[in-house]
């Protein structure tokens, strides 16, 4: 191979997508949150299968869908229900027709909306232009509370957290925020026991701090958050979270949370053989990703985390649609296209056939 052979080669090299890779991309969310925890445990069953997952933390559920939807290798992503709810029911064309290219493969577990508090605070409605921290733009946390905020007529200052040492978490810095009086609540949106508000919290506990004395859960138990909304009904308590006095339940809500991927079913006759051999592998693996989880359910249940004990697969997902590679592999049937629908439009009979010989001669 000469010099420029070899430039060549490595210049086309460096242009094929980065998802084309085996390894699959699996976005979670947070460190210190249940989505990385699941996904750990689900690459840990996968790879017994020939299913590599890397599993990749971000902001949450909003940045999930973008970075999904661009060239980076994460094929799939966990989000909450009330996302792909506001996607299919916004006024932005864009914004719908993102949500028509995912596909749900597991429903999961139900996320407690979790807003601790100084004790100063009563009701969410007392966090009118108080200082409340909802995470990353890009997350779920953050698009939920706004929602919430947004059905009780709230208008909270927003907090930003200034920029960490790499690596730091910026919920913990939140918590020392909140526990210092600094700020006046935390918003966070995942499955308990979130390890944030108990390993950390009890932490606190444990150090002889007394700073614990001054936050707790606020309630959320308003009739508009539940009327017509994706939103059910759930509650914190101990022992989830031991700063919680026995017997208390203290009302907030759920939304359900999802693995989704990117359609790979529908596979175009007029792609090209890498395009179509990348789909057909994705699909493969996600039907295998689905088949583990399904045979290791039980398993999961009893060793992982205490949200396993929640999963249900036939759970009703609303608006979401089912991913036909997770229930049935690779025997989707390509989407059909015309070949001659240029020809369509020349109305002589004579040119119309011409030009369709022509182009059966390229395929």
């Amino acid at each position: 191979m000469s010099l420029i052979q070899r430039f060549i080669f490595l210049f086309l090299l460096s242009y094929i997508p980065a998802s084309f890779a085996d390894e699959i991309g699996l976005l979670t969310g947070p460190k210190t949150g249940t989505y990385t925890s699941f996904g750990q445990q689900i690459a840990a069953i996968s790879k017994k299968q020939g299913v590599t997952f890397e599993v990749k933390t971000s902001s949450g559920a909003v940045e999930n869908i973008q970075r999904m939807m661009s060239n980076e290798n994460a094929a799939l992503g966990f989000v909450q229900s009330d996302v792909m709810s506001y996607l299919l029911q916004s006024k932005k064309q864009k914004l719908k027709a993102i949500a028509k290219k995912l596909r749900i493969i597991v429903p999961f577990y139900s996320e407690e909306v979790h807003v601790l508090a100084s004790k100063k605070i009563k009701t969410l409605q007392d966090l009118e232009g108080k200082r409340v921290y909802v995470g990353s733009p890009k997350s779920g946390t953050s698009m939920t509370a706004s929602n919430i905020f947004n059905l009780l007529s709230i208008q909270p200052q927003y907090v930003k957290i200034p920029v960490l040492t790499k690596g730091k978490d910026h919920y913990v810095r939140a918590i020392a925020l909140l526990l210092t009086g600094k700020i006046d609540a935390i918003f966070y949106v995942s499955g308990k026991p979130l390890e944030l508000f108990s390993k950390k919290l009890k932490t606190v506990m444990q150090s002889g701090g007394k700073q614990l004395e001054s936050v707790h859960f606020l309630p959320l138990d308003q009739a508009v958050l539940l009327d017509n909304t994706p939103y059910s009904v759930s509650s914190l308590n101990h022992p989830a979270y031991q700063f919680i006095n026995k017997g208390t339940d203290i009302p907030t809500l759920a939304v359900q949370s999802l693995l989704i991927s990117f359609d790979f079913s529908k596979i175009d006759n007029h792609w090209s053989p890498v395009k179509k051999a990348y789909y057909q592998r994705r699909c493969q693996q996600i039907h295998t990703l689905f088949q583990t989880i399904k045979k290791n359910l039980n398993t999961l249940k009893k060793t992982g985390h205490e949200k396993w004990k929640k999963v249900n697969l036939d759970q009703n997902v609303g608006l979401w649609k089912r991913s036909q590679c997770a229930l049935s592999g690779n025997k989707t049937k390509p989407q059909r296209t015309n070949p001659f629908k240029p020809c369509q439009k020349i109305k002589d009979p004579v040119e119309q056939l011409e030009c369709k010989m022509e182009l059966s001669s390229k395929q």
